[in-house]
């Protein structure tokens, strides 16, 4: 029942809801960003953020900052606005490469907020979380939640951990602010395998999510907000994710359909 930060897992959640809007044919993955968000421009050497996909951002390949330019990750004071006072930054031409952006898919929430009038958090709290029944799945921490685990640095000799706070991930929420437990997350897996209810997404989207884009730093597989690893002779889906103090890990086989959650509090955790 305990409350951990699960990061980047949150993009996963994203992800679905993007889809459920292209489902609704409200949205395609090849729309342009910039349609939806009027202030998503500027170019540079490398190309033009007007020419950047829905689906360059949910696979990681729009070329686009990993974290924009403020310090939060340091500060835990994460932004309320993600547009920037100087231009976006974009590090490689769009489609090009492979690059983790927790800015890119927090831009998606602001495609979410303009196609359905909705703030992000409302969005996926009434599309995702209510229909899962995940009564203990915040898409952002927010002062006065019970039962949340305290995060805890990695062992240095002769020092105790460093213990860390709670910080809301505002802007970023998409990306890294959702906030979850054990049994919610193993009921979020069971929806999100393709062998799954369509509660949340059909079939035919969730092939779709997790259809291989491009090759990961580590020679992994990224698709639209999940990645596929090996582990032995198995293929597996999933996604991780790091914060201040937290480690996680959801993961799912489609052959045994064996789902596994792993929760952490602490940086270097085995």
């Amino acid at each position: 029942n305990t409350l951990y930060h699960i990061a980047s897992i949150s993009k996963t959640f994203t992800s679905v809801a993007v889809l459920q809007l292209v489902e609704q044919k409200k949205i395609r993955v090849n729309d342009h960003v910039a349609k939806y968000v009027t202030w998503f421009k500027g170019k540079n050497k490398n190309g033009n953020l007007e020419n950047i996909t829905i689906k360059q951002l949910l696979s990681n390949t729009s070329g686009v900052w990993r974290d924009g330019s403020t310090p939060h990750w340091v500060t835990g004071k994460f932004p309320k606005s993600l547009q920037p006072k100087g231009k976006v930054d974009l590090i490689f031409k769009p489609g090009s490469e492979f690059k983790y952006s927790n800015y890119g898919f927090s831009v998606l929430g602001e495609v979410i907020k303009s196609v359905t009038g909705l703030e992000y958090k409302e969005y996926v709290e009434k599309n995702i979380l209510k229909r899962l029944d995940m009564k203990s799945t915040y898409p952002d921490y927010k002062k006065g939640l019970r039962n949340t685990a305290e995060g805890y640095g990695r062992i240095i000799p002769n020092h105790k951990r460093e213990k860390f706070g709670h910080y809301s991930a505002n802007a970023y929420a998409p990306a890294t602010g959702f906030v979850s437990n054990a049994i919610d997350l193993a009921k979020y897996i069971n929806a999100l395998s393709i062998y799954g209810s369509g509660i949340i997404l059909k079939k035919k989207s969730k092939q779709l999510m997790s259809k291989p884009i491009k090759t990961t730093e580590d020679k992994d597989k990224y698709c639209l907000g999940i990645e596929i690893y090996k582990l032995g002779d198995k293929k597996i889906y999933g996604h991780g994710g790091g914060f201040q103090g937290f480690l996680t890990q959801i993961a799912y086989e489609p052959k045994t359909k064996l789902g596994v959650v792993v929760l952490t509090n602490a940086l270097g955790a085995p």
